[in-house]
């Protein structure tokens, strides 16, 4: 009796082992399909799953998807930054060469120094669009991490003042008003630096020979920031196109690498704000950002 009890447990157990062995295959065979389809794709294939799941899988592969996407924008953005970087440094690269040949050849003083002139004003100008060339890949880059945290507006634009006023020379003239109420926003405060250093730097180079205007005030639940300066202005049908990558005014002077604006309307963006270009009616030109307010 004990031997055939044995033997009848002994074949339960093994058909109980059995049936959870088939169990756990089946149930991980889904997981086998999504390993499967991952591992047979090239790194750049970045398109969503599609293989059939459980629905207590939906979750996981809803979130691998996600990641994938994020991933794909990444790599999009970062190939187009690499494009058009190599495209907007060959123009400036080719010319240095081409006077520095010039000046080697040159045997009057007086042309070698004209031609040394066009070669520093050429290097000044590639200086200038590979900071801001990098400038744009770090907004790019934090843009994406959005680590936000509560920032004092105001703090930000005297520190961003700092940064972008000459500390050589003749100190330009600055108009700066700031309301007395707490002006704080949900955002990074290395962006907004950036952003209004770009503005200010923007204001101080075409803005003309009046003072620079800055102000801070609060309208309701929004914190706006205005910047106006006394130049030219800018054409209407210019007004939304200046805010894209290299792109500048019809009557824009030279020198422009046309980033700094798309740098602030990137940042501007990524804390839900708007930014708007208005002329003003005795000259000149406003810069207004409106970005939403956070409880202090």
């Amino acid at each position: 009796m004990v031997n055939r009890a044995l033997l009848a447990i002994g074949v339960l157990s093994g058909l109980l082992l059995a049936l959870v062995a088939f169990g756990v295959h089946r149930a991980f065979r889904p997981l086998v399909r999504v390993e499967r389809e991952l591992s047979r794709r090239e790194p750049s294939d970045l398109k969503p799953l599609d293989a059939r799941v459980p629905r207590e899988m939906d979750q996981m592969v809803a979130a691998l998807n996600r990641f994938m996407e994020r991933l794909s924008s990444s790599n999009e953005t970062l190939r187009a930054f690499m494009a058009e970087a190599a495209h907007q440094m060959r123009t400036p690269l080719a010319a240095l060469r081409a006077q520095a040949q010039l000046a080697l050849d040159d045997d009057d003083p007086d042309d070698m120094r004209r031609s040394l002139q066009a070669i520093e004003r050429n290097a000044t100008h590639m200086s200038r669009l590979l900071n801001q060339l990098l400038s744009d890949a770090s907004v790019i880059h934090r843009s994406h991490l959005q680590r936000f945290a509560a920032v004092d507006l105001a703090d930000t634009v005297h520190q961003a003042l700092h940064e972008a006023l000459p500390q050589a020379g003749p100190a330009p003239r600055v108009q700066l008003a700031m309301t007395a109420e707490p002006v704080q926003v949900h955002g990074d405060a290395l962006l907004l630096r950036e952003a209004i250093k770009n503005l200010v730097d923007n204001a101080l180079k075409y803005g003309g020979d009046g003072p620079l205007q800055i102000a801070l005030t609060v309208d309701g639940g929004q914190a706006v920031l205005t910047i106006a300066d006394h130049g030219a202005g800018i054409a209407a049908a210019d007004a939304e196109r200046v805010f894209e990558r290299f792109a500048r005014g019809d009557g824009a002077p030279s020198g422009g690498a046309g980033l700094g604006l798309a740098i602030v309307k990137r940042v501007v963006d990524s804390h839900g704000g708007r930014i708007d270009l208005s002329n003003r009616p005795q000259g000149g030109l406003i810069a207004t950002i409106r970005l939403p307010r956070s409880t202090p």
